[in-house]
């Protein structure tokens, strides 16, 4: 129970930190405006997320809480009922609304799938079905169909299944270089070389490697920089998660991503505490799981 809780804390955490610096590009400027991170950091007047206070989500998070509310309210995970929830709660959104959300939105009136957008972000809200699905036969089935509402892009697809074997795998009791080596084998050509790659360069510097991989939203760039801070710090949450933000870019999609995976290894107990404490939403969160 403690892996499980570990994921979904250690996802909706990821997001919380990175709500500060999310989606500053310059590494530089992250540095001068926020200098050594110790925790949970207030959003600039010229982010992204004006009006957003410290220790809320970005509009990722939202979604996931969003999720785990209704597979509490549903006493489990229901495409249709989520659908419909979710066009009524991102019309009418306050946060920023990215290109995949308004595409989806306009897509959704006539169709079950959104977007063809290959972002992570996509696969970020997901950690409540993992929860509450990790050993179930549907697992995959429900990850692809919440993922296809909003992001209907094979190449996503198949990377995020990856991920969820993946944590799978972890809350079996493997560490995250043995569960990464089971799955290899039934790998595409295409997360093999990912693979590959990302173990030639595991001890660059991370912010020079993440830059130069990619900083931004698409799975391309996203799952290579998380795969790379996974296998990286494996057994370091905290020094993980701060390398993240440091990276820039879009470090809440991969933070959440990367606190599910981390937050199921090390579990729990081992999130640092005091930056849980300072999630707003904290309370809610108890409460749903």
């Amino acid at each position: 129970m403690d892996k499980l809780k570990g994921l979904l804390y250690g996802s909706f955490l990821g997001d919380a930190m990175a709500l500060g610096p999310h989606w500053i590009y310059d590494t530089d400027l992250i540095r001068s405006e926020f200098g050594n991170i110790a925790g949970i950091t207030t959003p600039p007047c010229n982010s992204y997320h004006v009006g957003k206070l410290k220790g809320d989500f970005t509009h990722y998070g939202d979604q996931a809480l969003m999720l785990l509310k209704s597979i509490k309210d549903m006493d489990g995970y229901n495409q249709m009922v989520f659908k419909k929830e979710w066009l009524e709660y991102m019309k009418n959104y306050k946060g920023y609304k990215d290109h995949a959300t308004k595409a989806s939105i306009e897509l959704l009136t006539n169709s079950d799938c959104g977007s063809d957008s290959d972002e992570l972000g996509g696969f970020a809200r997901l950690a409540p079905i993992i929860y509450k699905y990790h050993n179930d036969k549907d697992l995959l089935q429900f990850v692809k169909s919440n993922l296809r509402m909003t992001h209907n892009n094979e190449e996503l697809v198949e990377k995020s299944l990856f991920i969820v074997k993946l944590i799978q795998r972890i809350l079996d009791g493997k560490n995250p270089l043995e569960g990464i080596r089971l799955l290899y084998g039934e790998c595409s050509s295409d997360i093999k070389n990912t693979i590959d790659v990302v173990e030639k360069h595991i001890k660059d510097d991370p912010v020079e490697y993440i830059r130069s991989v990619g900083q931004s939203c698409s799975s391309r760039f996203a799952f290579k920089a998380v795969l790379y801070l996974v296998l990286k710090y494996k057994d370091d949450y905290h020094q993980a998660i701060l390398k993240n933000l440091y990276a820039g870019g879009d470090s809440a999609a991969r933070g959440m991503v990367l606190g599910m995976i981390l937050g199921a290894h090390m579990g729990y107990d081992q999130l640092p505490q005091t930056w849980m404490s300072d999630m707003n939403d904290i309370s809610e969160i108890n409460s749903l799981s």
